[in-house]
C-alpha cells in the first residue's frame, strides 16, 4: 500500500475514534464505566495505605522482625523514638531557617523599592 494512502488511513481511523469518544462522552455512556474505575482505583489506594500502616510502627519506621531480645528491643525503640525527634527538630529548623532567608528576601525588596522611589 502507498504511504500516503496509509497516513490517511492512520488520520481517518484517529479522526473516527475521536468523534466516537466524544459522541460517547456527551452521551453519557462513558460516565458508569469511567464511574466504576474510579471507584477501583480509590479502594486500591485504601488497601496500599492501610497495608502500610501495618508494615510501620507508632514512629512511622518499617517493623523488623522480633528478634525475643528485650535488651536490643529497648534500645531499638529508644533509637527510632530519638531519631524521630530529631527528625522533627531538624524540620522546624529547616522553617525557621525559610522564615529568615524569606524575611531577609522580603526585608531587601522593600529598600531596594524604597530606593527606587526616593
Amino acid at each position: 500500500m502507498p504511504r500516503h494512502m496509509t497516513m490517511w488511513l492512520l488520520a481517518g481511523g484517529s479522526a473516527l475514534v475521536s468523534a466516537s469518544l466524544t459522541y460517547m462522552m456527551t452521551r453519557g455512556t462513558l460516565q458508569p464505566a469511567i464511574g466504576r474505575i474510579r471507584d477501583g482505583v480509590s479502594r486500591a489506594a485504601n488497601v496500599a495505605k492501610s497495608r502500610f500502616r501495618q508494615d510501620r510502627d507508632d514512629t512511622g519506621f518499617e517493623q523488623s522482625p522480633a528478634v525475643h531480645n528485650s535488651a536490643f528491643e529497648d534500645y531499638r525503640s529508644a533509637t527510632l523514638r530519638q531519631l524521630h525527634n530529631d527528625e522533627s527538630d531538624f524540620q522546624s529548623f529547616l522553617e525557621t531557617l525559610r522564615g529568615a532567608r524569606d524575611r531577609e528576601e522580603f526585608d531587601r525588596f522593600m529598600a531596594d523599592r524604597r530606593n527606587r522611589a526616593d
